[in-house]
């Protein structure tokens, strides 16, 4: 049975609410239709950077039976890598659950030149300014430690390590939470990432403890909505779709994809994965280097 996720109220009001479709099919039809879910850095793409062809197919042809993929990736809506755009998805669902836009035509998920993306949002979270303010003025005395903010339009560096350096959109350097909000103020922040100049694993700060949520890995952390997560993101679309909880594929590799590997009825960890996530999974997949989401998928096609 699948885990109950309870969202923040002020989360469910930015929620649509809108039931979805693909070629007019019918809420019977929908029910019949599987929908897989897939994280990119480590899973589907092996560098985060290309896929390979075996998984751009096996995508393709889950899609060609009448299937929904989708995109599930902590990376927020301006840092999607371009080759994880030309692969035929559904969907994505970024910035750790806080973003998902849906597109079920058969030509799927499109982002423009303007940075827009085609189909519908179906529901968007971004950080409260006085939560982002907190966040830069609590690591701002901490000149060792960068925090990336993450947005739609781009990413922004306080203390960014020199080798970084010159930054290039859609990366900027800031200075404070002030030079933050005097020079952007209208750009939208799904999480933060904070990492140090010699990639040793940051501490997470305790005067933010009860205001975000830390994902901790070997080199980085995340700090997130509370709440938020790939599975919350999950849930939405599943709603909004029509599709039972029983038609669900998850397919992921770290920690931020543990929610999600959780929830999914068919839950698959790359053979990379840490051996706590490979425990929790129903599946586990040869690695992304060897096109494993290819060598599951096909199985459901």
């Amino acid at each position: 049975m699948p885990i109950s996720w309870s969202l923040p109220t002020d989360a469910l009001s930015q929620y649509t609410g809108e039931r979805l479709s693909r070629c007019a099919l019918s809420e019977t039809e929908m029910k019949k239709r599987k929908i897989a879910f897939f994280d990119w850095d480590g899973t589907l793409s092996a560098d985060g950077k290309t896929v390979s062809a075996e998984n751009r197919a096996a995508v393709a042809a889950f899609r060609a039976a009448g299937n929904f993929a989708v995109l599930c990736t902590g990376r927020c809506l301006g840092f999607l890598p371009p080759a994880a755009l030309t692969l035929p998805m559904d969907g994505v669902i970024a910035g750790a659950g806080v973003n998902v836009l849906f597109d079920g035509s058969p030509a799927g998920l499109r982002r423009f030149a303007d940075g827009s993306f085609s189909g519908k949002r179906v529901y968007n979270r971004a950080m409260p300014d006085a939560l982002v303010r907190e966040m830069l003025d609590a690591y701002l005395p901490h000149g060792a430690l960068c925090c990336k903010l993450e947005g739609e339009t781009g990413q922004f560096f306080l203390h960014p390590p020199a080798r970084f350096l010159p930054l290039s959109p859609p990366d900027f350097e800031i200075f404070s939470a002030d030079d933050f909000f005097a020079r952007y103020p209208t750009a939208p922040i799904s999480k933060a990432t904070v990492f140090t100049a010699d990639d040793t694993k940051p501490l997470p700060l305790p005067e933010l403890a009860d205001r975000v949520a830390f994902l901790q890995y070997e080199r980085y952390e995340e700090l997130c909505l509370p709440g938020e997560s790939k599975a919350s993101g999950i849930v939405h679309l599943l709603d909004a779709l029509g599709i039972p909880w029983e038609n669900t594929l998850a397919f992921g590799d770290s920690e931020n994809d543990r929610a999600m590997l959780s929830f999914a009825a068919v839950s698959v960890a790359m053979a990379t994965a840490p051996a706590d996530l490979r425990a929790l999974a129903t599946r586990v997949a040869p690695p992304a280097s060897e096109s494993g989401v290819a060598a599951v998928l096909r199985e459901y096609c």
